[in-house]
């Protein structure tokens, strides 16, 4: 995956000892009509890895620790700027169950570039904390807070369910507020069955075949290797997939994965990798 470098800091505050778990990469702005349509930041990890996405990209950063995070509301609140809604706004989770990792999924829109964004969990705790390094703030759509140390359990206890509150203030001034929910209520897990993990297989006869689960909404196929990093949505009666002839390369390892996403937005994605012939 392409490695992708912002000028932002993202910032948690550990409940249990008050301290701000905080990344920062200083390398210059992506500007907003160039940036990309999603960002995935791992603030919890020092050597963060990208689940298999072809719309979400991981931003390289560093790691540190600090007591406290300085916000730049505290000199704006008090202006007479306009109060507006996030015009997209969602809070998922998303849990692989080949890799174990878990990682909270947040998507917003709205529309400009913000300096500085902080979200409080359904206990009023702040939960994320983003600051741009330079006035030419953040365009972000999607980022997703990785805590791969965590099993399933203690992820979910760390996100608690309920109501989270945004606040983003952007460049020009204005503050952005909204309301989304996070739901624990995961999809039951669904298994790549063809081909087996490992396998040889011939380029132009790859059918992908899975598991059906009661709670899918649809399913989201993804290959990636070689350069390749495909996605397809597939509604929920579909549980297999013949690959078009000539996509795939000769002699190439590929990862395959299918996610189970249910009407709550939240998915479970099993993972396998398998390898073309030369022929």
């Amino acid at each position: 995956m392409p490695l992708l470098r912002a000028p932002v800091r993202t910032s948690r505050t550990r409940p249990e000892t008050g301290l701000v778990d905080c990344c920062e990469c200083v390398t210059p702005a992506v500007p907003w009509e160039d940036s990309p349509s999603a960002w995935q930041l791992a603030p919890l990890l020092p050597t963060p890895t990208s689940p298999m996405s072809q719309h979400k990209t991981l931003l390289a950063i560093g790691m540190f620790t600090v007591a406290a995070a300085t916000s730049v509301f505290a000199n704006r609140m008090a202006s007479s700027s306009p109060t507006l809604q996030f015009e997209e706004l969602s809070v998922t989770i998303e849990v692989n169950v080949t890799d174990e990792d878990f990682a909270v999924v947040i998507a917003m829109e709205v529309a400009e570039a913000f300096l500085e964004l902080i979200v409080h969990d359904p206990f009023e705790n702040v939960a994320l904390h983003l600051q741009a390094s330079g006035p030419e703030g953040m365009a972000i759509n999607e980022f997703i807070v990785e805590a791969e140390r965590f099993d399933v359990q203690a992820g979910l206890a760390e996100f608690p369910p309920g109501w989270y509150r945004f606040t983003a203030l952007g460049v020009d001034g204005s503050t952005y507020t909204g309301m989304a929910e996070l739901s624990h209520d995961l999809p039951t897990r669904s298994q790549i069955r063809q081909p087996l993990d490992g396998a040889l297989v011939d380029r132009n006869a790859l059918e992908i075949r899975w598991g059906s689960s009661h709670d899918a909404e649809h399913y989201i196929l993804e290959i990636e290797g070689g350069g390749l990093e495909w996605s397809l949505e597939l509604p929920a009666g579909v549980t297999s997939f013949k690959v078009p002839d000539q996509v795939l390369r000769r002699g190439v390892e590929y990862q395959l994965g299918v996610s189970v996403v249910n009407d709550m937005g939240n998915m479970v994605v099993h993972e396998i990798h398998v390898t073309t012939t030369t022929r």
